[in-house]
Order: C-alpha cells, then structure tokens, then sequence
C-alpha cells in the first residue's frame, strides 16, 4: 500500500499516487523547477504539483495524508456514480488507516 526508499528519501502513497521527495535544503529550488517541468515518466503523461515544504519527512507524511484526505472526501462528494463513490470510499477508508499508523 506504500513504501520508503530510504536511500533516495521518496516516500508513496500508492493509494492516492501522491509522493514525499526528500532533497536537501539547498536544492529545494531546484527540485521545484524539476518537479514543475516533468510532463512524461516512460510512456504516461503526468503532472507534479507542490503541495508542501517541510522540515522532516513524518511532518511531510502527515501534510501529504491531509491532503489526500481532504481531496478524497470533495472528489467522493462530487461523483454521482454511486460504484464509483464506493470506490473512492474504500480509498479513504484505507488512507484512514495508513493515516492511524502514523501516531500523530
């Protein structure tokens, strides 16, 4: 359901496919330029947006399940589909979890 590559310092969420990029201060500028300009990974159109900087990765595991949450229950909200609500639903419920092994 997710992972830490502690080597590189990325950290996914293959439930809602948002990521934690761990880079040194100092290149912080540079990842934003780098994240901005990537359109294609292999053969899939992608987009990256910065939805937070922080000083540790467990405050940026934290903001990036916020997030996730938050734009879950508006996108279950705006679905008329009612399978596809339920889809969305058992997404949440699951972030819900990875959300209680965090021990805020």
């Amino acid at each position: 359901s997710s992972g830490i590559n502690a080597e590189y310092g990325v950290y996914l969420a293959l439930l809602t496919g948002m990521t934690v990029i761990r880079v040194p201060a100092d290149f912080e500028e540079d990842a934003r330029v780098c994240l901005a300009s990537l359109v294609v990974v292999g053969r899939e159109r992608c987009v990256c947006n910065v939805v937070h900087v922080g000083g540790t990765i467990r405050t940026c595991q934290k903001k990036l399940y916020s997030y996730s949450l938050n734009r879950l229950h508006r996108q279950m909200l705006d679905t008329p589909d009612g399978r596809e609500r339920d889809q969305i639903r058992g997404v949440l419920e699951r972030t819900l979890e990875e959300v209680k092994q965090l021990s805020y």
